[in-house]
């Protein structure tokens, strides 16, 4: 799985307890180009071809650069009716560039002040937001409803929900120190709407509300994800002395 384009990222949730004996899956796809993939578009036709055969959606949300990528694009544009194309909306060096806004990068790509949306003066992030959602309305023609990122803010969220009419992002499960930052307090892999002043936080009343439901990624194991984030669907596989067994525990929880 670390060959693929990106890792095949899972949210396991179950909407309420009135329904806990239905079981839910959101596949999503973040697709990005970087050096850690020789052939992207290779990757993308892997993905989607056990997509494809196994007759399942999927959403495939596409970084800046993904959209840049007009041979990538034109595979994406061969999927079928039951995808979904949405946004990742992970900062990048060319994504800035073109937003003509400063890149904030002082130590690694994956620092929270380079790559997150919050790294960015809300003036900023609106620039950078107004440019992405441009770009793929050049491309596909509508807006996305879907969008999705390590960490998307609470006046990003705002912001493209009123102005674009996003209802859905994917974020991060809680994490405690990876990538150089920290994600701690959030529902546990449970989707929910958010507080409109941090989406870390569920909405207490209507008015308090952010019209976009939020789902985390690569859900933690419901008691050893607080020893380790790589207790997850995401990570699992680096755990030794696991396996599959242990995805197969997971999705039955």
């Amino acid at each position: 799985m670390r060959r693929v384009l990106v890792l095949y990222l899972v949210a396991l949730f179950f909407p309420a307890l009135a329904f806990a004996n239905d079981g839910y899956i959101t596949i999503v796809n973040p697709i990005r180009i970087s050096r850690y993939n020789a052939d992207p578009i290779g990757s993308l036709k892997a993905q989607y071809q056990v997509i494809s055969q196994l007759h399942l959606p999927a959403t495939w949300l596409l970084t800046y650069g993904a959209l840049n990528n007009q041979q990538l694009i034109a595979e994406v544009k061969k999927f079928s009716t039951d995808q979904e194309v949405g946004l990742f909306l992970e900062v990048t060096g060319d994504f800035v560039n073109k937003a003509n806004v400063s890149y904030h990068q002082t130590g690694s790509w994956h620092f929270a002040n380079a790559v997150l949306l919050s790294g960015y003066s809300q003036e900023e992030r609106i620039k950078l937001l107004d440019t992405i959602f441009s770009k793929y309305k050049d491309i596909f023609g509508t807006y996305p409803k879907s969008v999705g990122s390590w960490w998307t803010d609470s006046f990003s969220l705002n912001y493209i929900h009123n102005k674009y009419g996003v209802v859905i992002d994917l974020g991060c499960s809680d994490q405690y120190g990876t990538d150089n930052y920290f994600l701690w307090g959030q529902y546990w892999s449970l989707p929910y709407y958010p507080s409109h002043k941090h989406v870390g936080m569920p909405a207490v009343t209507e008015p308090d509300k952010l019209g976009v439901v939020r789902i985390l990624w690569a859900p933690r194991d419901p008691v050893r994800g607080y020893e380790s984030s790589l207790y997850s669907t995401q990570d699992y596989f680096t755990v030794p002395g696991l396996d599959f067994g242990f995805f197969k525990k997971l999705i039955k929880l």
